[in-house]
């Protein structure tokens, strides 16, 4: 009980920082969406090098992006699924309307699906414990494990494969993208973790082939 009543007032306490960082993130996509043709274009120029090789930068940045945007439906049908299949298993009821609930927050960053499946998971557990039912609390707790052990982390393997196998990266080095971009930038690192993975990957494929 100690532990769940600490997990929960950390993720009450993050909530205000967190919509915070939701919103920016949506304001700048909107003029960054609105603006970018210009944007793209006016970075093209400033690049000092080649024609060719701002051509293939910017190339390379689109083509992480394009892979972000699909990357990230995927994965959230992906985890919607698996969501609902978690809840099937433990006898909520309407499993694949909330695992379809769950897949919409499958695009909100850091908490994501866990803003389901886990007050799911611990509202099983206050009411096995309440009401003297072990098979109850069990299958709470059953529903936490699965949900942090496989739908909240699910992403953390698939989508590398998916950006890398689209970009020719490393997902070793996309996942230090999204991490790393996660960890300094906040949500919008999300995105920007990656391009800066993409934008050295040019910049070394450049560099080798002036060598040669």
């Amino acid at each position: 009980t100690t532990f769940v009543i600490t997990k929960v007032s950390g993720i009450l306490l993050a909530l205000p920082l967190i919509l915070i960082n939701i919103v920016i993130a949506f304001f700048a996509t909107y003029y960054l969406l609105k603006d970018g043709p210009a944007l793209v274009q006016r970075f093209k120029r400033l690049l000092p090098v080649s024609k060719v090789h701002q051509n293939h930068i910017v190339e390379m940045l689109g083509e992480v992006t394009h892979s972000l945007v699909f990357g990230s439906l995927l994965i959230a049908l992906a985890q919607g699924m698996l969501a609902a299949l978690g809840f099937w298993i433990v006898g909520i009821s309407s499993p694949l309307l909330w695992g379809g609930v769950t897949a919409i927050f499958a695009l909100v960053p850091f908490l994501g699906t866990g803003l389901i499946w886990a007050p799911a998971a611990i509202y099983m557990i206050l009411i096995g414990v309440s009401q003297g039912d072990p098979s109850t609390t069990w299958r709470g707790i059953g529903l936490f494990i699965y949900g942090a052990a496989v739908i909240s982390t699910i992403d953390n393997f698939l989508k590398p494969r998916i950006i890398g196998d689209r970009t020719g990266i490393h997902p070793v080095l996309i996942l230090v993208g999204v991490l790393g971009g996660l960890t300094t930038f906040g949500i919008m690192g999300f995105v920007i973790g990656p391009l800066v993975i993409a934008m050295l990957k040019s910049i070394v494929t450049i560099y080798e082939q002036e060598l040669t």
